[in-house]
């Protein structure tokens, strides 16, 4: 999705990759808010997930900034299967706020690769039988990691209290790191 547009999907909606294709925004507008009834459903299409390899993945979605253009994303109710990294965001100036997402069997559910303290907010999101939970820096608030291989990974922290990533209120549970 290139710059100046924007691309809606509505609450309820399930939308199937094939293996090796995925999103990618560049400095594009996503709305992309389900709702507790109607999540927006991001998988592969496969009709036997039970079967799937690594190889076999989709590629996910991508937010990427070349303008480096101040760019806030808000991303809710969304539940992603069957990615190689279900969320990613590479150099993004802004605020990014992820909340009650539903994250399972991905190689990694959340990377973020964007520079100049820029913070995901990761809220009430469910990570699950993922080999890498989250990347990067964010703060992490009453979320859940259940058998992740990784739940999280090269976070960003400083000492000072009033600076830097946070996990608050999270459970983890049988994660092997």
């Amino acid at each position: 999705i290139y710059p100046n547009v924007k691309l809606k999907i509505e609450a309820g909606v399930e939308v199937r990759f094939y293996t090796g294709t995925g999103l990618e925004f560049r400095d594009a507008q996503a709305e992309l808010q389900g709702s507790v009834q109607e999540p927006i459903h991001f998988k592969l299409d496969s009709e036997d997930p039970s079967n799937i390899s690594v190889d076999d993945y989709w590629s996910g979605i991508n937010f990427k900034s070349s303008s480096g253009a101040f760019v806030d994303r808000s991303l809710a109710f969304l539940k992603f299967e069957h990615a190689l990294a279900a969320l990613a965001f590479q150099n993004e100036p802004g605020f990014k706020y992820v909340e009650h997402c539903d994250f399972q069997n991905n190689l990694t559910a959340i990377s973020n690769g964007s520079q100049n303290f820029t913070w995901l907010e990761v809220n009430e999101s469910f990570f699950a039988r993922n080999r890498r939970g989250i990347v990067g820096r964010m703060n992490i608030r009453h979320s859940t990691f259940i058998s992740n291989e990784i739940a999280v990974a090269d976070p960003l922290f400083f000492q000072n209290e009033n600076v830097g990533g946070r996990i608050e209120n999270c459970r983890f549970e049988a994660n092997q790191l």
